[in-house]
């Protein structure tokens, strides 16, 4: 199913609603559909998905995006059309097949997919999906959970320097940042976005991201921005 887009209807499923912005044109998949925005157009219909992370990725030019917790690929065509070389990491079986038909949909030749989840050790670990949502959430490995791969940063980017590191993992973003310490010495202009689901993870991951030079700032709603001191 191909839908053309021209307005802001209210959908079902993973898509919440739709909002219609200035940028590139692009086409996104998922359970719903197809969709093709026209010229000059861009979706953004991901829950959460608020304008200062869209501003901050779509200004990035030339640079390398590392989106970890892809998702459906909101952020990582986003930054993938602005000429950007995108690390797209997303662990979650039944989202992966919607990422790679969107890098497909949109012939991201620049975006390099790991079916993964960041973390600070390499290893499995457990993988829960949220009932009825995209979202899942990776541990520590427990009896009869589901199993996926998990890897450091550091080990992913095997000595690229990002520009910007983009953390959504429903609460685990404290085990991403350890899993990238060689990453957040050595990058010295690099800003990383995660997401805060309530004070302890702020608490524990501005205080990590500090020993490292970073100072954390509010960017909007539950998303913080760092950036170097």
């Amino acid at each position: 199913m191909k839908l053309f887009v021209r307005a802001m209807p209210k959908l079902h499923g993973p898509i919440d609603a739709l909002k219609i912005v200035a940028g590139r044109s692009y086409k996104m998949r998922d359970e719903v559909g197809t969709y093709t925005l026209p010229d000059k157009w861009s979706m953004w219909c991901f829950t959460g998905v608020e304008e200062s992370i869209r501003k901050t990725v779509s200004d990035l030019r030339e640079g390398v995006f590392v989106d970890v917790g892809a998702n459906f690929g909101w952020h990582t065509i986003l930054a993938a059309k602005n000429g950007n070389t995108v690390y797209a990491i997303e662990p979650g079986p039944a989202v992966l097949p919607y990422l790679r038909a969107n890098v497909d949909l949109n012939q991201c030749s620049n975006v390099h997919i790991f079916s993964v989840a960041a973390w600070d050790r390499d290893g499995d670990v457990s993988f829960a999906q949220k009932h009825g949502t995209v979202h899942g959430k990776t541990s520590d490995p427990t009896p009869g959970s589901a199993l996926v791969r998990g890897m450091r940063l550091d080990n992913i980017l095997a000595g690229v320097v990002p520009d910007i590191v983009k953390i959504d993992v429903e609460g685990s973003e404290l085990r991403v940042l350890r899993g990238m310490e060689r990453t957040l010495r050595e990058a010295r202009e690099m800003r990383v976005i995660f997401e805060v689901l309530n004070p302890q993870i702020e608490q524990e991951c501005s205080s990590y991201l500090l020993k490292f030079g970073f100072r954390t700032e509010m960017l909007e709603g539950a998303n913080r921005i760092a950036l170097r001191t």
